[in-house]
């Protein structure tokens, strides 16, 4: 009677992995397989397996990879690269192979990047091995044919420089006829002045015409938080009085900001104060005085994040008095 034998877990994994780690069975794999242009380029003898893997654990049984360190030279000069190499055991062949190699490839890169932050990235090229049972293989291994992209988009996106839109040095003026998109840019290009007071005035006196727009009256209310919140207001005073001047309907929202900010630098003056020797009672109604001004804010819309930084009330306090609007309604 014969014994039925022993399944080995991943014995195609195994065997390919082994005899790749001994450095003679590397070096003529390479000599075999790599492209001419590339092998003219390698220091044969510099060839060395690492530890380094990116496949997903789930797909260990089917897929593995080895990464090599290697050599290249280039005009009598030598620098570090790698050599990716795929392995496929399993029997159903991968349509999307390029992609795969590429989201590894990728990977390999990144861990280089954070392990070596002040270098340039290095060379890897990519390689497949296949052991599947389909043969010859059945998909595309060029990544471009993976696309319906009639344009060729994506071979511009891939192999050229990235198309990059500094905002910091944008013409606004260029962008005139995009009533939406300027004053949207022009108002990120100030956001770090020592003042935005007049910034924003401006930007909002020239959206006006906007609110005709469905869109127009939120599109408002984004660039007026984005300011107060991310932008420098010196002068409080000076932003409620020139706030006072921007037509309705945006007016009601600009005053009432301007209001509590106004009001909260006054606070923070008692505060100062108080630190002075100004009598403890001041400070309860300063807090009264926070929490009206809260709540006059959520009753407009304003966000819970925006409503903490103008009144400096903790979000804790914040939410309990949205909370407490609601349960009104």
């Amino acid at each position: 009677m014969t014994g039925k034998k022993p399944t080995i877990p991943n014995p195609h994994d195994r065997f390919f992995r082994g005899i790749m780690q001994q450095q003679p069975v590397a070096t003529e794999f390479f000599q075999a397989f790599l492209p001419e242009s590339v092998q003219q380029h390698l220091v044969l003898d510099s060839i060395k397996a690492t530890s380094s893997s990116f496949v997903e654990p789930e797909l260990s049984e089917q897929i593995n990879d080895l990464l090599f360190e290697c050599r290249f030279t280039q005009n009598e000069e030598s620098y570090q690269g790698f050599v990716y190499l795929l392995v496929e055991h399993q029997s159903r062949p991968e349509k999307l192979m390029p992609l795969r190699v590429f989201r590894y490839v990728l990977a390999a890169l990144d861990r280089y990047a954070k392990q070596h932050p002040n270098t340039p990235l290095p060379p890897i090229y990519p390689m497949v091995f296949y052991q599947g049972e389909r043969s010859p293989y059945p998909y595309t291994l060029d990544f471009l044919q993976l696309f319906d992209d009639p344009l060729a988009l994506m071979k511009q996106a891939l192999f050229q420089p990235v198309s990059l839109i500094d905002v910091n040095q944008l013409d606004t003026t260029q962008l005139q006829k995009f009533p939406w998109l300027q004053p949207a840019t022009g108002l990120m290009q100030h956001i770090r002045d020592e003042d935005i007071t007049s910034t924003i005035i401006d930007l909002l006196n020239q959206c006006i015409h906007l609110l005709n727009h469905p869109n127009g009256v939120d599109f408002l209310d984004y660039l007026l938080h984005y300011a107060v919140e991310a932008g420098n207001i010196i002068d409080v005073t000076e932003f409620y009085r020139m706030s006072e001047k921007v037509p309705e309907p945006v007016k009601e929202k600009v005053m009432t900001i301007a209001d509590m900010l106004k009001k909260h630098g006054w606070e923070q003056g008692l505060a100062e104060g108080m630190e002075k020797g100004i009598e403890k009672g001041i400070e309860k109604g300063a807090l009264a005085t926070k929490r009206e001004n809260a709540i006059n804010m959520l009753a407009l819309g304003s966000d819970i994040e925006f409503v903490c930084k103008v009144t400096g009330l903790p979000a804790e306090e914040v939410f309990r008095l949205a909370e407490e609007i609601t349960s009104r309604h």
